[in-house]
């Protein structure tokens, strides 16, 4: 038994070692967590993502053509690569948000979607509204899913500190 139990636990930890994401024939690669954790991604163009628990993101082994394309369902912590060239969009939901390099959370939930934006800026825009709103550092937008409506706020420092919480993120300054 023991001999099996240590064989089997060798068996799962090299597949886990070998293969960290699901990976299609696309080059599609899903990432996921489970609940209370904080797995750090770490994309092609140099963009980081602190995926964080029950939430899954969707992207391609090597970013190819104009921007740089993701999706996600749950809440991560984005840290993007400049590139003025190729934007990088995540598609969460009905929301798109738009960024050339920044770092922002995103949060989804039945009700809402809530955008952070820790440093930069960030466009969002939704099937209802194309033209959207710009949100800057220390403001949060939130998406009402049932309305179909976008909505800008400041953010508490509290707020920054629990979003940051439990991750390698070490963009705060003062003076």
């Amino acid at each position: 038994r023991i001999a099996a139990s240590i064989l089997l636990l060798v068996t799962v930890s090299y597949f886990v070692w070998q293969f960290p994401g699901a990976k299609s024939d696309s080059g599609q690669v899903l990432q996921a967590t489970a609940t209370g954790n904080i797995n750090k991604v770490l994309l092609s163009d140099g963009s980081i993502v602190w995926l964080k628990g029950t939430s899954m993101l969707t992207y391609t082994e090597k970013f190819s053509g104009s921007e740089r394309r993701v999706a996600l369902q749950g809440e991560a912590l984005f840290e993007v690569a400049k590139d003025p060239a190729h934007p990088f969009i995540i598609q969460c939901g009905e929301l798109t948000t738009t960024v050339l390099g920044t770092s922002f959370n995103i949060k989804s939930s039945e009700e809402n979607i809530e955008v952070l934006v820790l440093t930069g800026k960030v466009s969002l825009t939704s099937a209802g509204d194309k033209e959207g709103i710009v949100v800057l550092p220390n403001e949060k937008a939130v998406f009402n899913r049932s309305k179909k409506q976008l909505a800008k706020t400041e953010t508490a420092k509290e707020e920054k500190t629990a979003t940051v919480a439990r991750t390698e993120y070490s963009m705060d300054f003062e003076d």
